[in-house]
């Protein structure tokens, strides 16, 4: 339970990567072929280089935590006092902009993984980051969260003490 991103819960032994979902995965490469694959991989990579510059140029208000290439980025809260909270970003990102990231932990922040549909807008992504930074600004409340990130089936525990 001292995993780097938060307490992580399955319903089944074979974790997170179901049989079928692996399946479903090959079947969709068979189908689509290996050109069709390099060029939606290029296309969500380039997204994602495209977001991680924009939000190092756009939005000096919160960090960057995905170094490297891949269909994941990551926003992170800045360490210090009085910076904007990434797990409240989520929130006012998700209820007046309706784009929905990820929680994270240790540290604290945000992840999106980007498919072929996020690659296409991620100019929006970027403009509502800076929307909901601005009106976090202007509405201090809205920068207070005290939500933690849990993943899989933790949020339906019945009995929440086991995460202590």
């Amino acid at each position: 339970m001292d995993w780097n991103g938060g307490f992580y819960a399955t319903p089944s032994m074979a974790g997170s990567r179901p049989g079928a979902t692996i399946v479903g995965t090959w079947t969709a490469l068979c189908v689509i072929g290996r050109e069709k694959f390099v060029e939606h991989a290029k296309k969500i990579f380039g997204a994602q280089k495209n977001i991680r510059e924009a939000l190092k140029k756009e939005c000096p208000e919160v960090d960057v935590g995905t170094r490297h290439t891949s269909p994941l980025v990551s926003i992170v809260t800045k360490p210090g006092k009085d910076q904007i909270n990434c797990i409240a970003l989520g929130d006012v990102l998700y209820e007046h902009f309706n784009w929905s990231l990820n929680k994270a932990q240790k540290p604290s922040g945000l992840k999106l993984t980007i498919t072929e549909t996020t690659a296409e807008h991620w100019q929006d992504l970027i403009r509502c980051i800076k929307a909901s930074i601005k009106m976090m600004k202007e509405n201090p409340a809205l920068n207070h969260n005290s939500d933690v990130a849990l993943y899989g089936m933790a949020g339906n525990m019945p009995d929440m003490t086991v995460l202590d």
